[in-house]
């Protein structure tokens, strides 16, 4: 099994020089680091291509945080930007992979990921 904070972590640790030098914060708001999953590799998937495009559309000063909450039935991990609104085709696209989408202009986007617990 492999929890959240195994996932989490390096790629936080990865990324913070990287926002340092973009002056772009990066936060965690992590529920239950260790909760466990037998393939975390759909989310650490969500994570590679939500980060990438959330530094993309982040300037200086702008912030991203990387989400997790769950109950007895459900995990969502969120990827939440203040960067540059999302169009309306880039929130097709993500719809498309059933990801959440709340997205406004002068509001944050938010992409989120959600996974039965079994």
């Amino acid at each position: 099994m492999n929890t959240i904070s195994e996932l989490v972590g390096p790629i936080y640790q990865n990324l913070l020089a990287l926002f340092a030098k973009y002056d772009i914060s990066l936060n965690l708001d992590i529920q239950d680091p260790s909760l466990s999953f037998d393939d975390l590799s759909q989310v650490r998937d969500f994570l590679r291509e939500q980060l990438s495009r959330a530094i993309r559309n982040c300037e200086p000063g702008d912030s991203i945080t990387i989400s997790e909450q769950h109950n007895d039935k459900q995990v969502r991990f969120t990827v939440r930007d203040s960067g540059r609104s999302l169009t309306r085709d880039e929130q097709e696209e993500l719809r498309a992979k059933d990801y959440e989408v709340r997205a406004r202009y002068g509001y944050d986007n938010i992409v989120t990921i959600k996974f039965d617990i079994v």
